[in-house]
């Protein structure tokens, strides 16, 4: 597990955590304990967002954007090629907003 380079809570029990060496974390108490997750990809994540009560989204190096349905548990790439790093990320229900190095995207 690496440096946590993003967080982000959906109330006060659910949050989700990401960093160096593809850290996916969760944490189902409030930040007492916390579950790693397998990440699909070898990358360093850099933020997350929740965009509703079970989906969330976490991008990082080399473009990786990731999007998890079950409120952590399990995460998949949906980002298709390698670009630029991703530092920032918001979320709706119906948009995902990402930006990093010059660009940003929707």
């Amino acid at each position: 597990m690496g440096m946590i380079h993003g967080i982000a809570f959906r109330n006060r029990s659910s949050g989700l955590a990401v960093g160096a060496d593809d850290t996916l974390l969760r944490t189902a108490n409030g930040g007492l304990t916390w579950e790693a997750a397998s990440a699909p990809v070898n990358s360093r994540l850099n933020a997350v967002q929740y965009s509703s009560r079970l989906r969330a989204f976490a991008s990082g190096d080399d473009g990786v954007v990731l999007r998890t349905q079950n409120g952590g548990l399990n995460w998949t790439r949906i980002s298709k090629r390698r670009s630029r790093t991703r530092g920032g990320l918001d979320a709706s229900a119906r948009f995902v907003w990402l930006g990093g190095r010059g660009r940003a995207g929707r």
